[in-house]
């Protein structure tokens, strides 16, 4: 199938020198990059910290109150922003000025952090063994569901959400499955390191510690009216296509808006586009 793919390469570098994903905010001006226990706010023809002008991409401030390493942050939208980290916070930011909202402590390392898009006053936290909705601006939390991941991802015009451990993918709703219990299991044959779910068609492209993309396709649609219990797709029930160019994990996927190409990156410090 991978002939009827094609891909474009673009050259790059660090800046944070982690894995965890950036976030773009104050459309598209501004970069929040988790780097050990800060964030780094970089942005576009605006002043430094000295009152410098900066021509192109810069650092426009540095955000420090976790103790522990950052593993997540995402966008709120009206310039703020929320991060997790091992010390067992979630922490709001105002970006306008680096100062904290509010600071939710769950008493465990949290390992990741949603946001469903047209619900931003709620966040998904994988913490201990649990993935639990919280209300941010309460600062409690509204439920749980007892699924031990490492990493979750929310649909972008869906309310599905993804938590990933090990081999498997574990998909659910947002708003049904906490009072419900269900998730429908998805198991990939090899240790899962990045996920992305299209806007539009259902798809889901999962990569792997070898480097290898595979796109699931319409398997959201295969979860619909799952509303209770546990259900397990099996790989071979499912539609794939496979993609392969990383020579190692591949550490980072996204689609574009309008879904029709499929961003992915790795330790090549290289963007590929499909």
């Amino acid at each position: 199938m991978r002939d009827q793919w094609s891909k474009e390469l673009y050259g790059g570098g660090s800046m944070s020198g982690r894995t965890a994903s950036p976030v773009w905010t104050g459309n598209g001006r501004y970069v929040i990059l988790p780097s050990g226990r800060s964030l780094k706010m970089y942005g576009f023809g605006q002043q430094d910290e000295a009152g410098n002008q900066i021509s192109s991409l810069g650092r426009v401030n540095t955000l420090s109150e976790h103790i522990e390493g950052i593993t997540a942050v995402a966008d709120l939208g009206k310039f703020r922003c929320i991060s997790t980290s091992t010390d067992g916070t979630a922490r709001l930011w105002d970006l306008s000025d680096g100062s904290i909202l509010r600071t939710i402590d769950v008493g465990y390392p949290i390992h990741a952090v949603a946001i469903q898009e047209g619900q931003r006053n709620r966040a998904y936290i994988a913490a201990g063994s649990e993935i639990r909705r919280i209300e941010i601006m309460k600062g409690r939390t509204e439920a749980s569901i007892g699924l031990n991941c490492n990493f979750i991802a929310a649909g972008p015009k869906s309310d599905t959400i993804l938590g990933i451990r090990r081999r498997s993918v574990y998909m659910f709703s947002g708003n049904v499955a906490f009072e419900n219990r269900s998730f429908v299991k998805l198991s990939h044959n090899r240790r899962i390191t990045a996920v992305a779910l299209h806007p539009e068609d259902g798809s889901l492209a999962v990569g792997d510690e070898n480097g290898v993309i595979t796109v699931y396709h319409n398997v959201v649609k295969l979860c619909e009216g799952h509303v209770k219990g546990r259900k397990t797709l099996k790989m071979e029930n499912v539609s794939q296509s496979k993609m392969h160019w990383h020579a190692s994990s591949v550490l980072s996927l996204a689609y574009t808006n309008e879904g029709n190409i499929l961003l992915s990156g790795g330790l090549e410090a290289v963007l590929v586009m499909w």
